[in-house]
């Protein structure tokens, strides 16, 4: 049985709620992860997919003109997708590309903490104050990474105007993405001043284990303390 087949079929017997056409989503995206050598161990994917089994509830494609649902759920009309209460929601009022990238950026997020053997690891950067902006970004590039890998190159660069993006206050960005994109800019030019490559830098924070302290130690042996420290003031400033 392939890792396709073995994911669908694990999902498939014990999440009643997920329609086939998203468990084939999640199965594909897993199986993306391993192709991409973005998770490299076949048993913590499993780890993974059962966390998807045991916790994952549904995934809802709500309708972004419901002002009641959204006001249940603490969004605007600007938001493509959320994961809350073992939920995910996804706009479905954007294109099919946009819905399919948003599903696996809210499944990443649903991934980044799990529990193994009775304590929590996690799968990239977790969501602490100035560690957010790095990690939309790492998230928002694994899931334009799957969905190339899985329905082809998506990685046109395109120009947005000031007001489509956030913290950006007049002019236009060149980026790659289709969200986050100033929250990209900002993780690449560190990545330059460190350089280290996007792939480097999400290949040491999904490996399962201890993600922060493995990426600050490679910053501690590579670079020394001084550039550490001042990229964590400069993520303060930004953040603040």
């Amino acid at each position: 049985m392939t890792l396709y087949d073995n994911i669908v079929q694990k999902i498939s017997n014990n999440s009643k709620n997920i329609d086939e056409d998203k468990i084939s989503l999640i199965a594909k995206y897993f199986v993306s992860l391993f192709e991409l050598n973005i998770l490299k161990d076949e048993t913590l994917i499993n780890s993974l997919v059962l966390k998807v089994v045991n916790e994952l509830k549904n995934i809802i494609y709500y309708d972004n003109n419901d002002d009641k649902l959204l006001k249940e759920l603490g969004i605007s009309k600007k938001n493509k997708g959320l994961f809350k209460g073992n939920i995910i929601y996804i706009n479905k009022n954007m294109e099919d590309d946009m819905i399919k990238i948003t599903l696996f950026h809210e499944l990443t997020h649903f991934l980044q903490r799990y529990n193994v053997d009775g304590y929590e690891e996690c799968i990239g950067i977790m969501q602490n104050y100035k560690w957010r902006i790095l990690m939309e970004a790492q998230t928002q590039n694994v899931a334009e990474m799957v969905y190339s890998n899985i329905f082809g190159n998506i990685k046109e660069k395109l120009e947005y105007n000031s007001e489509e993006l956030r913290m950006l206050s007049g002019g236009t960005i060149k980026s790659n993405l289709r969200n986050y994109q100033m929250y990209d800019m900002i993780l690449r030019k560190i990545l330059l001043v460190l350089n280290m490559s996007i792939e480097d830098f999400i290949a040491i924070n999904f490996n399962g284990k201890q993600s922060l302290k493995l990426f600050e130690e490679k910053l501690d042996n590579s670079y020394g303390k001084k550039v550490k420290n001042f990229i964590w003031e400069l993520l303060d400033i930004i953040y603040s």
